[in-house]
């Protein structure tokens, strides 16, 4: 496969980023940032052969805020924006994600995502009603909402 010019979040497990890092670095990608489960990379691919790459996240958005309120309110932007124009009338997935070693990051991801619920059933129900909170197995390349926290 290809190598893409766009900077690819790979998702791996906790304590293994140095062995993702280099399996990534040798199939032609630069490590840009990694933290505990995770790289950012320019030009990494997503190759099915990676031994050590669990989810890959292609042209990932950053969005930071200061609350619970603000992150949701950004990521709902960010969604809305993204499948406007766009007919969604299939299980679309919405995977909500973080380390596990960082301590409190869970509480306020689960709150993010709750907050983030709200705003999207008040705007689609027909589509709130159609996610799925996982990735389906062995589909390849997917269409939907997966939000990492970093810190």
């Amino acid at each position: 496969m290809s190598i893409s010019n766009e900077t690819t979040l790979v998702l791996g497990q906790a304590g293994f980023e140095t062995f993702l890092a280099r399996e990534l670095t040798s199939g032609g990608a630069t490590v840009i940032e990694q933290g505990p489960g995770w790289v950012r990379t320019n030009g990494a691919s997503a190759t099915p052969d990676l031994a050590f790459a669990h989810l890959s996240l292609l042209a990932p958005v950053e969005i930071s805020g200061e609350s619970v309120n603000a992150l949701a309110q950004r990521v709902a932007e960010s969604f809305f924006n993204s499948v406007r124009g766009e007919r969604i009338d299939a299980p679309w997935p919405s995977v909500w994600r973080a380390p596990q070693e960082i301590v409190g990051l869970g509480r306020r991801l689960s709150s993010v995502d709750q907050a983030f619920g709200e705003l999207l059933r008040k705007k689609l129900s027909r589509v709130a009603k159609l996610a799925m909170d996982d990735v389906a197995r062995g589909v390849g390349a997917q269409r939907g909402l997966f939000v990492f926290f970093t810190d």
